[in-house]
Parts: C-alpha cells; structure tokens; sequence
C-alpha cells in the first residue's frame, strides 16, 4: 500500500519492492541496485512465496505465524507475530549479534 511505501521512505529504505509476483527476480534486482551480495543480506518472510529466495541465502528469519515451510528454513523464528514487531525483534537481535545494541 502507499502507507507503506511511505512509512519505508521515512525509515531510509532505498529500495522499496511491493505487489512482486516473482521474488527472485526482484530479489536479484535489489542486489544490483544495492551493491550486496547474498553473504550481506538477512532476508525475512513469511510465506511459499518467499521460500525460493530463503533458500538461496545463509540466513533467514520469519514470524512466528509463518507457514511452516518458512519456518523450516529460518535460522531466527521471532516470538512475535507479523505485524506485532517481528521486525523491530530480527532488528534488535542483529544489532545485539554485532554488539550494537543500546
């Protein structure tokens, strides 16, 4: 949704994907707008759609309502639920992982 978009654009994010059909392309698409490689990228999802992309890379993180196929390829599987600050979790234990928390 536009809320969306812009609530990204305030955070910072650069690269903003919404409404993609195909996740792979578009993830492809994102490593070569941003520079990164698959080693530098922690990619979180929730559901089939994402599961390609998951597979791909060394380490995802999902909700704890994610379909279980996600969840059996995620590394982190945040208490919360999406929506209800599993983002700000992954977020917070990656900054804890790299001793840049608080």
């Amino acid at each position: 949704s536009q809320s969306v978009e812009l609530r990204f654009e305030k955070l910072g994010v650069k690269h903003i994907f919404l409404g993609i059909e195909d996740k792979v392309a578009s993830f492809s698409e994102f490593l070569r707008l941003s520079g990164l490689d698959e080693s530098q990228v922690l990619y979180m999802g929730d559901d089939i759609p994402d599961l390609k992309v998951m597979k791909q890379l060394p380490i995802a993180a999902c909700p704890a309502d994610a379909a279980t196929e996600i969840k059996s390829v995620s590394a982190y599987v945040s208490g919360n639920r999406g929506g209800k600050g599993c983002v700000r979790d992954v977020i917070e234990q990656v900054l804890r992982v790299h001793g840049k928390w608080i």
